[in-house]
C-alpha cells in the first residue's frame, strides 16, 4: 500500500504551488505581453519585467487571492490576472471588496459577479487610484 506521510504531501503542495505559478506567469507573459505594469515612476510591459520579479509578483497576488477564498487555479488566475491589468490594488476599492467579500455570493462566483455589481466608473476610479506600492 501507497502512504503519503504528512511531509510528503507538503512537498507535492509545494511542488504544485510552484508549478502553477509558473503556468500564471506564462499566461501572462503570453497573453498579456504589452501590458504596462508601473513600479513607482517606472513603467515596463510584463514582457520585459525581470521573471524572479514577476514570480515575485504573482505569489503575491496569489497569497491575496487566497485570502478571499480563492482556491482553484481558475480563480487564482483570474484573480492575478486583474491586478496586472487594472490595478494591484483593484481589490481595495469599494464595489470591489464589497463584492470579493459578500457572504450571499459563492466565492465560485464572486470574480464573475464583479461584472454585474461593477460599473465602468468603478474600473475608472481602480485605474486612477492605481497604487505601484502595492505590488
Amino acid at each position: 500500500m501507497f502512504v503519503i506521510n504528512r511531509e510528503k504531501m507538503k512537498v507535492l503542495n509545494e511542488c504544485s504551488e510552484v508549478q502553477m505559478n509558473t503556468r500564471l506567469v506564462n499566461y501572462l507573459s503570453k497573453n498579456h505581453p504589452e501590458q504596462l505594469v508601473r513600479f513607482g515612476v517606472d513603467v515596463v510591459p510584463i514582457i520585459s519585467i525581470e521573471a524572479s520579479l514577476i514570480e515575485h509578483l504573482v505569489r503575491q497576488s496569489v497569497k491575496i487571492a487566497r485570502t478571499y477564498g480563492f482556491m482553484t487555479e481558475d480563480l487564482l488566475t483570474a484573480f492575478t490576472v486583474l491586478r496586472f491589468v487594472s490595478a494591484p490594488n483593484f481589490n481595495c476599492h469599494p464595489a470591489i471588496k464589497l463584492v470579493l467579500t459578500n457572504i450571499r455570493i459563492p466565492v465560485s462566483e464572486r470574480l464573475a459577479a464583479l461584472w454585474i455589481y461593477t460599473t465602468e466608473e468603478h474600473w475608472e476610479e481602480i485605474e486612477a487610484s492605481y497604487s505601484p506600492s502595492e505590488w
